[in-house]
């Protein structure tokens, strides 16, 4: 689901107009139907690439958060190996995975 498409659920969630979500966020109503129709929103696009080569969440690049993933102590782990691999000892670890639990990659 789009950036736009889930303001959009959250704000009807909350009962409230565009009108009054741009007065909450010190915005025009247009521009809330703008995000809300992904007019005008396209650096969320930009920040999911971003996140997703650098293996971190999106949080962590807007300064709220100071762990770079949010994830399971184990998925962490996971990510921090990958990012001390070399592309090829990272092809090769996921090949031998593969291997050996098969059943996790279907």
């Amino acid at each position: 689901m789009s950036f736009g498409k889930r303001l959009r659920v959250l704000r009807e969630e909350k009962g409230i107009l565009q009108k009054d979500l741009g007065k909450v966020l010190d915005l025009q109503q247009r521009t809330i139907s703008n995000y809300e129709s992904d007019d005008r929103f396209k650096y969320g696009e930009i920040l999911i690439k971003i996140a997703d080569y650098f293996d971190v969440s999106i949080d962590y690049l807007l300064g709220r958060v100071n762990n770079r993933y949010t994830g399971t102590k184990e998925e962490e782990m996971i990510l921090t190996m990958k990012r001390k691999m070399t592309p090829e000892q990272f092809d090769k670890w996921t090949r031998i995975t593969k291997e050996i639990f098969p059943d996790i990659f279907e």
